[in-house]
């Protein structure tokens, strides 16, 4: 579960195969590769220079980020927390106010967590 601001209010999200389940019915897509497509070391989206209390933000490249797919995302993930949720399109008519990064950096976490959990590999083959 993970908690997030939108219009002001906190909206609670959680990801789970459910969620890869409620996307794919609402936008027939893959949740997994609009989320993490194909991820590239060098293709940061912010460019950070210098270090420690030295360290600045010098470029962000909103282009290496489909937002629309985030948006999906975090929809799908409200909804599964939540089955009163709107629909897409009337959930988006409704926000107005809300940091998109944050957005992103949550569902995203929370996807990796739920489906890419490296313990739990690392446990199986310990038992083995």
């Amino acid at each position: 579960m993970f908690q997030v601001s939108i219009n002001g209010e906190p909206v609670e999200g959680d990801v789970t195969f459910l969620t890869a389940v409620i996307y794919e019915q609402e936008f027939s897509r893959d949740i997994i590769k609009d989320l993490f497509g194909k991820q590239d070391a060098e293709s940061g989206a912010i460019e950070i220079a210098g270090k420690g209390d030295k360290a600045r933000i010098v470029s962000i490249d909103y282009t290496k980020v489909d937002w629309t797919n985030v948006m999906r995302a975090v929809w799908a993930a409200i909804r599964t927390a939540d089955d009163s949720v709107p629909s897409f399109k009337a959930w988006m008519k409704s926000v107005r106010n809300a940091n998109s990064w944050e957005l992103r950096s949550m569902v995203v976490d929370a996807a990796y967590d739920c489906f890419f959990r490296a313990e739990l590999a690392e446990e199986g083959a310990e038992a083995e």
